[in-house]
Protein backbone atom coordinates (compact mmCIF):
# COMPACT_ATOMS: atom_id res chain seq x y z
CA UNK A 1 0.00 0.00 0.00
CA UNK A 2 1.27 3.25 -0.96
CA UNK A 3 2.18 5.98 2.11
CA UNK A 4 1.49 9.48 2.40
CA UNK A 5 3.44 11.92 4.59
CA UNK A 6 1.15 13.91 6.92
CA UNK A 7 3.27 15.90 9.34
CA UNK A 8 4.65 13.67 11.56
CA UNK A 9 3.10 10.44 10.40
CA UNK A 10 3.43 7.92 7.49
CA UNK A 11 -0.08 6.92 6.93
CA UNK A 12 -1.57 3.77 4.98
CA UNK A 13 -5.06 3.79 3.58
CA UNK A 14 -6.52 0.55 2.19
CA UNK A 15 -8.22 -2.60 3.48
CA UNK A 16 -9.42 -1.97 6.81
CA UNK A 17 -8.93 -5.61 8.21
CA UNK A 18 -5.04 -5.43 6.47
CA UNK A 19 -4.49 -2.38 8.31
CA UNK A 20 -5.79 -3.54 11.47
CA UNK A 21 -3.50 -7.25 11.05
CA UNK A 22 -0.33 -4.56 10.46
CA UNK A 23 -1.52 -2.14 13.44
CA UNK A 24 -1.35 -5.65 16.01
CA UNK A 25 1.95 -6.71 14.04
CA UNK A 26 3.64 -3.01 14.39
CA UNK A 27 2.50 -2.87 18.02
CA UNK A 28 3.88 -6.14 18.90
CA UNK A 29 7.08 -5.25 17.22
CA UNK A 30 8.10 -1.85 18.63
CA UNK A 31 7.53 -3.51 22.11
CA UNK A 32 9.90 -6.62 21.02
CA UNK A 33 12.23 -4.31 19.66
CA UNK A 34 15.84 -4.18 21.15
CA UNK A 35 16.82 -0.98 22.15
CA UNK A 36 19.23 -0.56 19.21
CA UNK A 37 16.54 -0.94 16.96
CA UNK A 38 13.67 1.54 16.06
CA UNK A 39 9.91 0.20 14.93
CA UNK A 40 8.01 3.22 14.41
CA UNK A 41 5.16 3.56 16.63
CA UNK A 42 1.31 3.30 15.67
CA UNK A 43 -0.20 7.02 16.35
CA UNK A 44 -3.58 5.84 15.37
CA UNK A 45 -5.14 2.87 13.93
CA UNK A 46 -8.86 3.95 15.02
CA UNK A 47 -10.17 4.70 12.00
CA UNK A 48 -10.84 1.73 9.78
CA UNK A 49 -8.98 1.48 6.67
CA UNK A 50 -6.26 4.27 7.65
CA UNK A 51 -3.23 3.44 9.91
CA UNK A 52 -0.52 6.53 10.91
CA UNK A 53 2.75 5.50 12.13
CA UNK A 54 5.38 7.50 13.62
CA UNK A 55 7.50 9.43 10.79
CA UNK A 56 11.32 8.69 11.42
CA UNK A 57 12.70 12.07 9.92
CA UNK A 58 16.24 10.84 9.38
CA UNK A 59 15.33 7.51 7.76
CA UNK A 60 17.49 6.38 4.77
CA UNK A 61 16.69 2.73 3.67
CA UNK A 62 19.62 0.25 3.04
CA UNK A 63 19.18 0.26 -1.16
CA UNK A 64 19.47 4.45 -0.43
CA UNK A 65 22.93 4.19 1.56
CA UNK A 66 24.26 1.57 -0.95
CA UNK A 67 23.60 4.23 -4.03
CA UNK A 68 25.43 6.42 -2.33
CA UNK A 69 28.21 4.13 -1.56
CA UNK A 70 28.22 3.99 2.22
CA UNK A 71 31.29 2.78 3.58
CA UNK A 72 29.15 1.67 6.58
CA UNK A 73 26.72 -0.43 5.17
CA UNK A 74 28.34 -3.96 5.67
CA UNK A 75 27.67 -3.04 9.84
CA UNK A 76 24.33 -2.48 8.90
CA UNK A 77 23.64 -5.34 7.33
CA UNK A 78 24.86 -7.12 10.09
CA UNK A 79 23.10 -5.28 12.61
CA UNK A 80 19.73 -6.17 10.32
CA UNK A 81 20.67 -10.00 10.74
CA UNK A 82 20.51 -9.56 14.47
CA UNK A 83 17.87 -7.79 14.06
CA UNK A 84 15.51 -10.15 12.34
CA UNK A 85 17.00 -13.30 14.45
CA UNK A 86 16.05 -11.59 17.50
CA UNK A 87 11.97 -10.52 15.89
CA UNK A 88 11.83 -14.49 15.19
CA UNK A 89 12.86 -15.38 18.50
CA UNK A 90 10.34 -12.78 20.68
CA UNK A 91 7.43 -12.06 18.72
CA UNK A 92 4.69 -14.02 19.69
CA UNK A 93 1.00 -14.56 19.66
CA UNK A 94 -1.47 -12.39 19.93
CA UNK A 95 0.02 -10.72 17.28
CA UNK A 96 1.13 -13.33 15.44
CA UNK A 97 -1.43 -15.86 15.95
CA UNK A 98 -2.38 -15.59 12.19
CA UNK A 99 -2.10 -18.40 9.66
CA UNK A 100 1.35 -20.16 8.47
CA UNK A 101 2.26 -19.68 5.29
CA UNK A 102 1.97 -22.51 2.62
CA UNK A 103 4.32 -25.25 1.75
CA UNK A 104 6.77 -24.66 0.95
CA UNK A 105 7.56 -21.89 2.77
CA UNK A 106 6.02 -22.98 6.23
CA UNK A 107 9.76 -24.65 6.81
CA UNK A 108 8.87 -28.32 5.46
CA UNK A 109 8.26 -29.14 9.15
CA UNK A 110 10.52 -26.99 11.19
CA UNK A 111 9.46 -24.91 13.73
CA UNK A 112 7.46 -22.21 12.48
CA UNK A 113 8.78 -18.39 13.39
CA UNK A 114 7.49 -14.79 12.88
CA UNK A 115 7.58 -13.17 9.54
CA UNK A 116 7.66 -9.84 8.42
CA UNK A 117 6.88 -10.44 4.80
CA UNK A 118 8.80 -7.90 3.10
CA UNK A 119 12.28 -7.79 4.76
CA UNK A 120 13.89 -6.16 2.27
CA UNK A 121 16.49 -2.72 1.52
CA UNK A 122 13.86 -0.28 1.34
CA UNK A 123 11.96 -1.51 4.48
CA UNK A 124 15.27 -1.48 6.47
CA UNK A 125 17.46 1.34 7.38
CA UNK A 126 19.00 3.43 9.88
CA UNK A 127 17.57 6.49 11.25
CA UNK A 128 21.11 8.45 10.70
CA UNK A 129 20.19 10.95 14.32
CA UNK A 130 20.11 8.22 16.42
CA UNK A 131 22.57 6.13 14.26
CA UNK A 132 20.18 2.99 14.80
CA UNK A 133 18.68 0.24 12.82
CA UNK A 134 14.73 0.73 11.43
CA UNK A 135 12.26 -1.78 10.73
CA UNK A 136 9.25 -0.48 8.20
CA UNK A 137 6.08 -2.08 6.97
CA UNK A 138 4.86 -4.90 9.51
CA UNK A 139 2.06 -6.18 7.07
CA UNK A 140 1.10 -9.59 6.84
CA UNK A 141 3.99 -11.14 3.78
CA UNK A 142 2.31 -9.10 1.29
CA UNK A 143 5.15 -10.06 -1.10
CA UNK A 144 3.52 -13.45 -1.21
CA UNK A 145 0.25 -12.15 -1.90
CA UNK A 146 -1.45 -14.25 1.45
CA UNK A 147 -1.65 -13.25 4.67
CA UNK A 148 0.46 -15.26 7.05
CA UNK A 149 2.16 -14.70 10.16
CA UNK A 150 5.11 -17.25 10.70
CA UNK A 151 6.95 -19.87 8.68
CA UNK A 152 10.36 -20.86 7.67
CA UNK A 153 12.98 -18.93 9.28
CA UNK A 154 14.36 -18.65 5.98
CA UNK A 155 11.79 -17.16 4.21
CA UNK A 156 13.07 -13.40 5.52
CA UNK A 157 16.49 -13.99 4.97
CA UNK A 158 16.28 -15.07 0.84
CA UNK A 159 14.35 -11.96 0.60
CA UNK A 160 16.61 -9.94 2.07
CA UNK A 161 19.75 -11.03 0.37
CA UNK A 162 17.98 -11.22 -3.11
CA UNK A 163 17.10 -7.94 -2.81
CA UNK A 164 20.71 -6.83 -3.63
CA UNK A 165 21.11 -8.86 -6.54
CA UNK A 166 17.64 -7.72 -7.92
CA UNK A 167 17.78 -4.17 -7.97
CA UNK A 168 21.06 -1.79 -8.37
CA UNK A 169 21.15 1.92 -9.94
CA UNK A 170 21.91 1.89 -13.50
CA UNK A 171 25.41 3.83 -13.11
CA UNK A 172 28.81 2.89 -13.83
CA UNK A 173 30.71 4.69 -10.54
CA UNK A 174 28.37 3.15 -7.95
CA UNK A 175 30.36 -0.14 -6.53
CA UNK A 176 27.58 -2.86 -5.77
CA UNK A 177 28.37 -5.23 -3.60
CA UNK A 178 25.32 -7.23 -2.89
CA UNK A 179 27.77 -10.71 -1.68
CA UNK A 180 29.29 -8.70 0.79
CA UNK A 181 26.19 -7.08 2.27
CA UNK A 182 24.40 -10.44 1.94
CA UNK A 183 27.52 -12.30 3.85
CA UNK A 184 27.59 -9.77 6.80
CA UNK A 185 23.88 -9.80 6.84
CA UNK A 186 23.64 -14.34 6.84
CA UNK A 187 26.87 -14.19 9.20
CA UNK A 188 25.26 -12.05 11.79
CA UNK A 189 21.81 -13.92 11.38
CA UNK A 190 22.97 -17.04 11.84
CA UNK A 191 26.27 -18.09 12.56
CA UNK A 192 26.33 -22.02 12.87
CA UNK A 193 27.66 -23.92 10.64
CA UNK A 194 24.54 -25.75 9.45
CA UNK A 195 23.24 -22.83 8.69
CA UNK A 196 24.34 -22.18 4.57
CA UNK A 197 23.09 -25.34 3.67
CA UNK A 198 19.44 -24.64 5.14
CA UNK A 199 19.13 -21.61 3.47
CA UNK A 200 20.48 -23.46 -0.36
CA UNK A 201 17.88 -26.22 0.44
CA UNK A 202 15.19 -23.75 0.91
CA UNK A 203 16.13 -21.04 -1.77
CA UNK A 204 16.00 -24.37 -4.50
CA UNK A 205 12.39 -25.31 -2.59
CA UNK A 206 11.18 -22.34 -3.74
CA UNK A 207 12.59 -21.47 -6.66
CA UNK A 208 9.35 -21.79 -9.00
CA UNK A 209 7.67 -19.18 -7.08
CA UNK A 210 10.75 -16.98 -7.33
CA UNK A 211 10.28 -17.83 -11.00
CA UNK A 212 7.02 -16.23 -10.99
CA UNK A 213 8.17 -13.51 -9.22
CA UNK A 214 10.35 -12.02 -11.57
CA UNK A 215 8.12 -12.80 -14.10
CA UNK A 216 5.87 -10.73 -12.82
CA UNK A 217 8.04 -7.95 -12.20
CA UNK A 218 9.07 -7.80 -15.55
CA UNK A 219 5.53 -7.22 -16.42
CA UNK A 220 4.99 -4.61 -14.11
CA UNK A 221 8.20 -2.47 -15.26
CA UNK A 222 6.86 -2.68 -18.98
CA UNK A 223 8.59 -3.35 -22.14
CA UNK A 224 10.45 -2.42 -25.00
CA UNK A 225 14.01 -0.46 -25.06
CA UNK A 226 13.47 1.34 -22.19
CA UNK A 227 13.01 -1.47 -19.52
CA UNK A 228 15.91 -3.64 -21.23
CA UNK A 229 18.22 -2.83 -18.44
CA UNK A 230 16.26 -3.79 -15.90
CA UNK A 231 15.83 -6.88 -17.68
CA UNK A 232 19.56 -7.58 -18.47
CA UNK A 233 20.50 -6.76 -14.64
CA UNK A 234 17.58 -9.16 -13.65
CA UNK A 235 18.29 -11.97 -14.49
CA UNK A 236 22.50 -11.32 -14.23
CA UNK A 237 21.67 -10.68 -11.03
CA UNK A 238 19.79 -13.88 -9.98
CA UNK A 239 21.91 -15.91 -11.50
CA UNK A 240 24.60 -14.11 -9.88
CA UNK A 241 22.55 -14.45 -6.26
CA UNK A 242 22.13 -18.41 -7.01
CA UNK A 243 25.94 -18.71 -7.42
CA UNK A 244 26.25 -16.88 -4.09
CA UNK A 245 24.04 -18.74 -1.54
CA UNK A 246 25.60 -22.16 -3.69
CA UNK A 247 28.93 -21.37 -3.17
CA UNK A 248 28.32 -20.21 0.99
CA UNK A 249 26.58 -23.89 0.97
CA UNK A 250 29.89 -25.36 -0.94
CA UNK A 251 28.27 -26.50 -3.43
CA UNK A 252 29.22 -26.43 -7.23
CA UNK A 253 26.32 -24.76 -9.37
CA UNK A 254 25.69 -26.67 -12.54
Amino acid sequence: MPVEFVGEVARKQGEAALLAREAARTAAAVAAAPDDVLVPRVVAADVPGVLDTARVPGFRSLFDLAVAGDPGLERRCAAAGRALAHFQQTLRPPAWDGPVLPPPFDGAGDAPVAVHGDFNGSNVGWDEKADRLVVLDWSPAPTLGVRGDVGSKWFDPVWFTLFFFRFRPFDARVRWRPEAWSTAFLTAYDPSPAAPRAFLAFAQAIAPWLDRDYAAERVRRGRGIRWLPFRLWQSAGRRRWTRFVAARAGVAVP
